[in-house]
């Protein structure tokens, strides 16, 4: 994902963020790899993004991890959700897969956020291996209906 994008203008959230999510990532299967700057073996994290009417919701599951061993780095626009899925089996180079969907390794995402959210107030929790982050829209941006009041 390139971070050379322009920044989104304020409008409606959904729109948005399904814009940059179509133009900046492709669905991929959780053991599919992508380069990155110095280690090409880092596989992206699956996600999903949600929304609802106060908070910007990212989770993703997160089997065999400990979230002690996940970082998760969260700029005025952009999320990056980064950690290490250990193989709990030893691995000898003459095993012969007979089916190999799991990944072990590596893992990263990062997410171009609307600027309509308080990064400052995001949180994080982990319960049945899934992650879930909340990030809370900006109060002053959410539309609000303004009566026109007639002159005396």
């Amino acid at each position: 994902m390139s971070f050379d994008q322009k920044p989104i203008g304020i409008g409606n959230l959904t729109t948005n963020l399904k814009r940059v999510v179509k133009s900046s990532t492709e669905p991929v299967s959780p053991s599919a790899k992508i380069p990155t700057e110095g280690d090409p073996e880092v596989a992206q994290l699956a996600v999903d993004i949600r929304e609802t009417n106060d908070n910007l919701i990212i989770i993703a599951p997160l089997a065999g991890v400990d979230p002690d061993d996940v970082r998760i780095e969260i700029t005025e626009d952009v999320v990056v959700i980064e950690g290490e899925r250990e193989n709990p089996l030893p691995q000898n180079s003459d095993d012969d897969y007979l089916v190999q969907e799991c990944f072990f390794g590596p893992f990263s995402r990062s997410i171009v956020l609307p600027e309509m959210v308080n990064s400052k107030k995001a949180k994080a929790s982990f319960k049945k291996n899934i992650l879930v982050l909340e990030i809370p829209k900006l109060d002053n941006v959410r539309t609000r209906i303004v009566k026109i009041r007639k002159a005396d």
